[in-house]
């Protein structure tokens, strides 16, 4: 059974109820490649035909099945899946993302300079440092020597709320390029 209402001079509806009385939804808007329907997608409170969600969802039928693609959560932030259904990422209500699988990426372009990245010369010594926009807790830093040439000493750097600092081995006048990863403070 379908509930429906009139409006606007023409027939809606966005719920109806299944077999066994419960509620199910009728998605918002639905879209068609063809008239067969082979492919086609919907917007509404379920995937089509499924139980009533508090989430705004995202569903494609192909091959003769309804699947889950996005959803706008209730609670705050954007979950994303697979042609399975399983969810495979996640933007909270803060903009913190979470994947599941790997992730590809062309390059780090960071917002600003020196947001989590930048060089710093060696003058004839074994330091230099390096102030980055953000300040990391315990976290992974890379130094690389720029340039070419003889072989670098080895390095290592460390943050402090943000002041980078790379320590060379030996006496140097090197370029240094400085990559910090881990949780921000």
């Amino acid at each position: 059974m379908q509930v429906c209402a009139y409006s606007a001079g023409a027939w809606v509806s966005n719920f109806g109820l299944n077999s066994t009385g419960a509620p199910i939804s009728i998605p918002l808007s639905y879209f068609y490649k063809d008239t067969t329907p082979t492919q086609a997608g919907a917007w509404g409170m379920s995937i089509p035909g499924g139980s009533l969600t508090n989430d705004f969802i995202g569903s494609v039928y192909n091959a003769g099945a309804w699947s889950k693609r996005s959803a706008m959560l209730q609670a705050g932030g954007f979950a994303f899946y697979n042609a399975s259904s399983t969810q495979i990422g996640e933007i909270d209500n803060s903009g913190n993302e979470t994947l599941s699988g790997s992730m590809q990426a062309v390059g780090l372009i960071q917002p600003a300079a020196k947001t989590y990245a930048g060089t710093c010369a060696m003058a004839a010594g074994t330091t230099c440092t390096l102030t980055i926009a953000t300040g990391f807790t315990a976290p992974s830093c890379v130094a690389t020597a720029q340039g070419t040439g003889a072989a670098p000493p080895a390095a290592a750097c460390s943050d402090s709320a943000g002041t980078v600092t790379v320590t060379a081995a030996s006496s140097n006048s090197l370029t240094w390029a400085v990559l910090v990863m881990g949780n921000p403070n």
